[in-house]
C-alpha cells in the first residue's frame, strides 16, 4: 500500500525517549501493519496503548533474534532501543 501510511515521532513518558511509529496499510489492503521503535535508552509505554484487534508480530528483543527476552513480555511497552512490529491476528507471527 503505497497511499495509506503515515509517520509519526511520538514522545514517551516523561524522561524516555522519543517513539517512531510508522503505520502502513488499511482495510482496503487487507489489513495494516504498525511498526514501533524506542529511540531512547530506558524503557517507554507506547502512547495509547495497543487497541482493537491486533496482534504482536515480530520483537526485536525476542531470545529468538539475540535479545534478553523469553517471555512475550507487556505488550504496552519497548525496552530501551527495542522495535515492534504489530498486524491483524489473521498474519504469521515470528518467534
Amino acid at each position: 500500500d503505497l497511499e495509506d501510511r503515515t509517520v509519526r515521532l511520538r514522545e514517551g513518558d516523561q524522561g524516555t525517549g522519543p517513539i517512531l511509529d510508522l503505520a502502513r496499510g488499511g482495510a482496503s489492503s487487507g489489513g495494516s501493519v504498525r511498526a514501533l521503535f524506542n529511540l531512547g535508552d530506558r524503557p517507554v509505554r507506547l502512547p495509547g496503548g495497543i487497541t482493537g484487534e491486533i496482534s504482536v508480530l515480530l520483537r526485536s528483543e525476542a531470545a529468538e533474534y539475540g535479545g534478553p527476552r523469553h517471555e512475550a513480555g507487556p505488550a504496552g511497552e519497548l525496552a530501551p532501543f527495542e522495535f515492534m512490529v504489530l498486524g491483524p491476528p489473521s498474519w504469521r507471527a515470528f518467534p
